[in-house]
Formats: structure tokens, sequence, C-alpha cells
């Protein structure tokens, strides 16, 4: 089976799976919805646009892409799945591509949503879109690969969310608490959580650096957090690689 097969029938899978649905699309689409039909005051302070579609970048990536593709591994690991398509001869990469590819495309198509709904609301468009691609790009790489290292910890769908706690509490608190902080203030402590360098790269992204320059000022300011996520990328990638199984009796 090839991947684009494989990420076809897991994608009409995943349309029949509720909470995944909910938490990529409706709730992003009901979010926008009710920021552009409820237009916040035109006084808002400078920065709060950022941290608002910075934690939402967040929340996707732990609650939706995250959790989503933990849950989706470890259910097709216990269903022989995973070693079957092995067995007939696919590639593990194309296996683990073309499972993840639809729960990747839900969370990036929601933070679409999301950025798109808020920048209409607010009436502002983000002044380093490129940053912003960069955020969404390797919030998904982050999400997708640390599913991978999580489910090979997890033994059954059950315990999916015990084993993937302690990322989502950094994600999302390390999240929260970047967003209340000035950009100037914002620590190597915070970016190593994982959502406090998503939520400093998204902020940089829609506000852009302090001293407004152009893109090699945008790359500058934002290298602290690139080079934390894309740490936590490969770190994440080798725990994956080493500790993943096939089958539940591995």
């Amino acid at each position: 089976m090839n991947v684009i097969a494989l990420a076809r029938a897991e994608l009409v899978m995943l349309a029949r799976n509720r909470v995944a649905v909910v938490t990529g699309i409706l709730v992003p689409v009901a979010a926008g919805g009710y920021l552009i039909t409820n237009p916040p005051p035109t006084d808002v302070p400078s920065g709060v646009v950022g941290g608002i579609t910075s934690l939402m970048l967040v929340l996707l990536a732990g609650m939706t892409l995250a959790s989503t593709a933990t849950t989706t591994l470890v259910a097709r690991r216990q269903q022989h799945l995973l070693e079957r398509w092995q067995i007939a001869g696919t590639r593990a990469t194309s296996v683990l591509a073309g499972t993840l590819a639809p729960v990747c495309l839900l969370a990036a198509s929601g933070a679409a949503i999301l950025f798109a709904a808020t920048g209409y609301a607010f009436d502002t468009i983000p002044a380093r879109p490129e940053l912003l691609v960069l955020a969404v790009a390797l919030s998904v790489s982050l999400g997708s690969v640390v599913a991978v290292a999580a489910a090979a910890f997890t033994r059954s769908v059950g315990t999916a969310e015990i084993t993937l706690l302690p990322v989502l509490a950094a994600l999302i608190g390390g999240g929260i608490w970047t967003s209340l902080t000035p950009l100037a203030d914002i620590s190597w402590r915070m970016r190593a959580t994982g959502g406090g360098a998503l939520t400093e790269l998204v902020r940089l992204g829609w506000d852009g650096p302090a001293d407004a320059g152009g893109f090699t000022a945008a790359l500058s300011a934002s290298a602290p957090s690139l080079a934390v996520l894309v740490g936590l990328v490969a770190v994440s990638l080798v725990v994956a690689v080493r500790n993943f199984r096939w089958n539940p009796r591995a």
C-alpha cells in the first residue's frame, strides 16, 4: 500500500472520529465565527493578537495533532495493521507518513482558519507571514514526531492521554506563560517548553520584531525559538526511532 492510498484510508477513518473533527475543524470555525460576528474593541493593545493566535496554534498542536495522532498509532498497532503493512512491503516511513498525513492536514487547516478569522476580526495582517508559515510547519512536525515517540510508550488507546500529559502540560503551560510575557523578556526556560518557542515565533510573525527590520532582522529575532523547536523535533525523532513498536507484542 502506498502513502496516498494509506492516507486516503486514514482520512476516511479520521472523518468518523468526532473528537478529532470537533477539535480540529468545528472549534476553529466556531471560534473564528464568534470573533467575526463579535468584533473586539478597536483600541486593542499591541501584542494581543499575536498572543491569541499563538495560544490557538499551541492548542491545535497539542490537543488536536499530538493527541489524535498518538491515539491513531496505538489503535492501528493494536489492530495489527502497522505490522501487516510492513509485512506487505510498505516502508516504515511510508506507513507513518500515510497514517499521520490526515491529522497533520487537519491541524494545519485549523490553524489557517483561526489565523484568517483573527486577522479579519482584528482588522490586521501579520507583519512577517513567513514566520507564521514556519510556526505552523514546525508545530505540525513537533506534534507528529511527539505522537510517534509517545505511542512507543503507550500500551492502549485509553492510556494515550496519560502518556501525553507531561508534554501537553509543557506545551500549553509554556504557551500561556510566554503569551503573558513581553517579547524582550522571554527566556530560554520558556522556549524549552516547546509551547513557549511556538508562542514567541507566532508573536514575532504577527507583530514583528521590536526593531522593525526586514526579513533578516525577523529571522535573527526568531532564531532562538527556531533552534529550540528544531532541537525538540530532533530529540523526539531519536526517541521515536529507538523505541517505536510495530506490534502489540514487541
